[in-house]
């Protein structure tokens, strides 16, 4: 595995507000994360043009992306 397949602390000003995206996903998603599960949140290095996240629920990892905070980078995709 390279370095870049390794979830890390999330950088400065991108990170997640975890207790949001729970609620959501019990809403939304309930299965993915049970009443009393709790989530923690890793983001993979790299990926400017969109930030990748590792969401890790009682041993059941997804990931998530989405598109980066403030102005888009030229070269990316519009996600919305």
């Amino acid at each position: 595995m390279s370095a870049l397949d390794q979830a890390r602390d999330i950088r400065e000003g991108e990170g997640i507000d975890a207790a949001a995206l729970t609620a959501w996903c019990r809403e939304h998603a309930p299965v993915l994360v049970p009443e009393h599960g709790e989530m923690t949140i890793r983001q993979f290095p790299g990926g400017a043009s969109n930030l990748t996240y590792l969401l890790a629920v009682d041993g059941n990892e997804y990931v998530l992306r989405r598109p980066p905070f403030g102005s888009q980078v030229k070269s990316a995709h519009d996600m919305g």
